[in-house]
């Protein structure tokens, strides 16, 4: 049977190894086997750390920070150390990094072959109904201000829909890639459009003669 496309691709890349995506260092075992493991975690010998080899551990490893707190976003760069993944080939590993930072792998593959589709925020913006449509007032530079915090601090992933052109593929390593803003950035842009509203809306201080 041929493998898909993705695996083709990830499996060049594997050849390639070691290499990053995201936290994860990517890493070719001596004999046969590759291991994950957290990329600050990358110096330290083996048997210090917890080894795991089965890929559907990756989301166990993946649902709690050190200090135990949920991870609703896996792009988040809050992922916990001290373990090590050790897998068979190709496919175990597209198993496992799909758990840690889903779709990653997918978005990857349609840059390479340039087939991302990048949706504007205006765009992702307009399309919200119910509560979630006063996201849309946000203005520029609440957006811009949003973007910093929640996207270039507290994830991960590349912002794509900010910028106005597609980056490069790099040559080396696997790009954590964000074609369109995700429920929590929209989430969380209602809120500051909510705040901008207040703010316009609320009475002036008198000023004196």
């Amino acid at each position: 049977m041929t493998p898909s496309p993705l695996l083709q691709l990830l499996t060049e890349r594997l050849r390639d190894a070691p290499f990053h995506i995201g936290q994860i260092a990517v890493s070719p075992l001596t004999g046969e086997g590759i291991e994950l493991r957290h990329r600050d975690d990358a110096g330290l010998a083996a048997d210090g750390l917890e080894t795991f080899d089965r890929p559907d551990d990756a989301r166990d490893i993946a649902q709690y920070d050190a200090a135990g707190e949920y991870r609703p976003l896996k792009g988040s760069p809050d992922l916990k150390r001290g373990w090590r993944l050790v897998l068979a080939g190709p496919g175990e590993v597209r198993t496992a990094l799909d758990l840690f930072y889903p779709a990653a792998l997918a978005l990857w593959a349609a840059c390479s072959g340039n087939r991302m589709r990048v949706v504007p925020l205006a765009r992702t913006l307009e399309r919200q109904t119910g509560m979630y449509r006063f996201a849309r007032n946000i203005s520029p530079e609440g957006a811009a201000d949003l973007m910093r915090r929640r996207c270039l601090t507290g994830c991960s992933r590349h912002p794509l829909w900010a910028e106005s052109q597609n980056p490069a593929v790099p040559s080396h390593g696997i790009p954590l890639l964000c074609p369109e803003a995700c429920s929590f950035f929209v989430a969380e842009a209602r809120v500051v459009a909510k705040a901008e509203f207040d703010a316009k809306a609320a009475p002036q201080p008198a000023t004196g003669n």
